[in-house]
């Protein structure tokens, strides 16, 4: 997750799906203006975004339609989205997740627009509570 941002929003989502759309017609599109290589390198980067952008395209979509109940956080820096997602499997607007979580819908999206960077620990684990929602998983401690 911390390597690509995820989708929190219809707005983003259209901006995905657009994204991609694009990237496919410039695939598609004969490019004779560069030099083979370079041609070759940048259609190799283009099916690579689309790759990524295809991955939160179906990530969000399965948040949306209810289907993913267990979300996958890798790093402890994705702490924080896991309230966007929670908010997405719940099926909860903006303002039905401010709701449940005693706050201003403007606060829910500032936060979901900037991953809740501005949200204490300790905030973000009453939300936790607040929700519901449990974790479990590993620590790593690195070697001395």
């Amino acid at each position: 997750m911390n390597s690509i941002a995820e989708i929190a929003n219809d707005q983003e989502y259209k901006a995905a799906t657009t994204t991609v759309e694009r990237f496919e017609q410039a695939l598609s599109s004969r490019s004779d203006v560069f030099d083979p290589e370079v041609t070759a390198a940048l259609r190799q980067d283009i099916a690579e975004d689309i790759r990524v952008q295809r991955l939160r395209i179906a990530r969000y979509d399965l948040l949306r339609t209810g289907h993913a109940k267990t979300l996958d956080l890798p790093a402890l820096e994705d702490f924080p989205d896991m309230f966007i997602f929670a908010r997405l499997a719940l099926g909860l607007s903006e303002e039905q997740f401010a709701d449940r979580l005693g706050i201003a819908a403007q606060e829910v999206r500032v936060n979901e627009e900037t991953r809740y960077a501005n949200v204490t620990f300790g905030c973000l684990l009453g939300f936790a509570r607040q929700l519901g929602l449990f974790m479990r998983g590993d620590v790593i401690v690195p070697t001395a």
